[in-house]
């Protein structure tokens, strides 16, 4: 996953703004709702990358570590927060398809990534 990110991180971000700027033909709201759960989704993906590391290659272990990554996924809270509060300005469906937008491209990429392989 760090690979993936790190090797396409420039084709995510204007594959995003892509996205985001077609919203905004529809409704800015839309725009605005995608572009706040795709923040966050930056944000959430570096976190779990980092705690991800700290288990697997430095081998740390203990309560604090586990809860602290149960309390950081509550980071997909503040963006839904966020869009209920400022209502006219972001869709909360927009900012749910905004934080999946990773999780969407990394399962077509490997999607694709194992098609190639088995050809």
């Amino acid at each position: 996953m760090k690979t993936l990110l790190r090797t396409n991180l420039l084709k995510l971000v204007i594959i995003g703004l892509i996205i985001a700027l077609a919203l905004m033909i529809f409704d800015y709201r839309w725009s605005l709702g995608f572009m706040l759960g795709f923040l966050f989704s930056f944000i959430t993906v570096k976190r779990t990358e980092a705690q991800v590391d700290s288990i697997l290659f430095y081998q740390k272990k203990g309560i604090l570590l586990y809860l602290s990554f149960i309390l950081g996924n509550l980071i997909y809270v503040i963006p839904f927060v966020i869009s209920l509060v400022l209502s006219n300005y972001f869709n909360i469906i927009f900012v749910a398809f905004g934080l999946l937008f990773f999780k969407y491209y990394i399962f077509v990429t490997e999607i694709f990534f194992r098609k190639k392989e088995n050809e």
